[in-house]
């Protein structure tokens, strides 16, 4: 028996270290200013994959992903929101908490909200990523766990990528892992089902995708539904419409769900197509979007990126927001919410992005980032500098400058920037 103990524990062993692993770790010192202030905030950052093949095209992936933060890591949503809507939460916070102070210097539904849609910056974390297995079934292939769930052929919008954002200002981040069932099957034709995993089953959502390639283009088409639970924050601003609620119904802990006072529901159908016409790469991405609350609208991506002969590279991108506003003045304090929380991405109908990027000698790389909404005329320009260290150390540095007015949607921030070490192994 110990001789077969032994066995087996050398065969797991061998097992764990024939595994493919791989990982980075990131160090970066980030300043940011909303309004007239600047603040300080450093962020350590361990990413760690393992990928073991099991035989027959079968595999597993797992992913770590550890954070920690210090200098500021807090920040009221209060303080991203124009002056203009202080009295109007005070007083929110007022009727719904009572004259708690610590509860109106800051309302606990906001940080509720942000929390609900995965934007709450700056808590410390360790989060496991990716836990997926795959498995090839006879003509398809499954896919069950955590991993990414990224779609479409824009670089910073994708209006078919229902399940996860991009970060506007760094898109090419690495996503994080949903909880998803995903089946594949086909080759010269490529379908995938998508189950989306949430808290409650009414709540997840399913998409269907189909992909392929002709005559050196990709194209795709996607139809998903989602549902999900938000706040309709005008409506609380007007308890003469609707009574505030009892205090008998909330949550001793959570008092802020009873202000999750709505279910949305939306469909989407969309495609994307990417190509190349004459060394100038060419992607256009669209979905419809029908919400059982509120009015049908088109998201609409189109780019072209280029590489010269001098090696600079440029790509420019123009994205519809369906749901955007064409004047600024209407802007409203659900547009502001829903912005911030992630639900969409961004108030205004008309946004532009251009970036240049140029080589510096063998090691370098300057990079010159302009992100507009075209609508209020607000705009956010970055320069940013990375040299290679080592084969596999990077330093980037990075300065960001917004223009805009107060009640603008990129007015509302002030300048920044960020020192960061990467190091990948």
């Amino acid at each position: 028996m110990r001789g077969a103990f032994r066995l087996i524990l050398l065969l797991n062993t061998t097992s764990v270290f024939c595994a493919e692993l791989s990982g980075e770790l990131e160090s970066t010192l980030l300043a940011f200013g909303v309004a007239d202030t600047i603040y300080w905030q450093q962020a350590a950052r361990a990413r760690t994959y393992l990928r073991q093949d099991l035989g027959g095209g079968a595999r597993v992936e797992l992913g770590l992903d550890a954070t920690t933060y210090s200098g500021k890591t807090s920040l009221r949503l209060l303080d991203l929101l124009p002056e203009s809507y202080e009295t109007a939460i005070d007083s929110l916070a007022t009727l719904l908490f009572g004259a708690d102070p610590r509860a109106r210097a800051d309302p606990p539904f906001l940080w509720a909200a942000a929390d609900a849609a995965g934007q709450l910056p700056s808590f410390n974390s360790i989060r496991l990523d990716r836990a997926l297995i795959v498995w090839p079934g006879p003509g398809f292939t499954a896919e069950v766990g955590r991993q990414p769930l990224t779609w479409g052929a824009g670089y910073a919008w994708n209006p078919t990528n229902v399940f996860d954002r991009k970060n506007l200002l760094e898109p090419t981040r690495m996503p994080r892992g949903l909880d998803a069932i995903r089946v594949r099957v086909g080759r010269r034709v490529r379908f995938e089902g998508v189950l989306r995993v949430d808290d409650r089953p009414e709540e997840s959502g399913a998409a269907l995708r189909a992909s392929t390639s002709a005559g050196g283009w990709d194209l795709s088409a996607i139809a998903a539904r989602q549902r999900w639970r938000r706040m309709d924050w005008e409506r609380w601003m007007e308890p003469e419409k609707d009574d505030p609620p009892s205090v008998v119904e909330w949550e001793a802990e959570r008092p802020y769900l009873v202000l999750f006072n709505e279910e949305v529901e939306r469909i989407t159908l969309g495609g994307d197509l990417r190509g190349e016409i004459r060394g100038v790469g060419c992607w256009v991405e669209a979905a419809w979007n029908r919400l059982d609350l509120g009015r049908d609208f088109w998201d609409l991506t189109a780019g072209v990126d280029h590489l010269f002969d001098w090696q600079t590279y440029l790509l420019a991108e123009y994205h519809l927001e369906g749901e955007g506003r064409r004047d600024p003045n209407d802007y409203s304090l659900n547009d502001w919410m829903k912005t911030l929380t992630g639900e969409r991405a961004g108030m205004g109908r008309h946004y532009g992005f251009v970036a240049l990027n140029h080589p510096i000698g063998e090691l370098s790389e300057l990079s010159l980032l302009a992100f507009a909404n075209l609508s209020d005329r607000s705009t956010w320009l970055e320069a940013q500098l990375e040299h290679s260290l080592a084969d596999d150390l990077v330093l980037a540095a990075a300065a960001d400058l917004p223009f805009g007015g107060e009640e603008d949607e990129l007015g509302r921030f002030g300048p920044g920037g960020f020192l960061r070490f990467e190091a990948f192994f």
